[in-house]
């Protein structure tokens, strides 16, 4: 699990004298859990967001769909509910890399 820390500061300000685009922002401790999946399995139900590539030869399954062998990276993000004011976030999802190599990684 690797854990990157954010300088701390504000994200809407803009271009700094430093020549910083955006300015800098809140400071935040975010970890981020990185899987070398090669069987059978399920993400983690509760993630803001999941990518997932398919680095091996062969065809796996993820989310009951075939993901081909050196595909590009499918990421799932959880949403801002605009309505009920909450941050949905990701239910579990399955998948099967039995034969191939799949690289998930999943921020909480």
């Amino acid at each position: 699990m690797a854990q990157f820390n954010s300088p701390k500061g504000d994200i809407f300000g803009g271009c700094c004298d430093d020549g910083v685009i955006g300015g800098e922002f809140a400071g935040a401790t975010v970890s981020v859990n990185t899987v070398s999946a090669t069987g059978a399995g399920s993400t983690t139900a509760g993630v803001m967001k999941v990518s997932v590539v398919n680095t091996g030869i062969a065809a796996g399954t993820w989310d009951g769909v075939s993901l081909p062998p050196l595909s590009f990276p499918l990421v799932y993000e959880g949403y801002p509910d605009w309505e009920t004011g909450e941050f949905k976030r990701l239910n579990s999802i399955s998948y099967d890399a039995t034969g191939t190599t799949f690289i998930i990684t999943e921020i909480p």
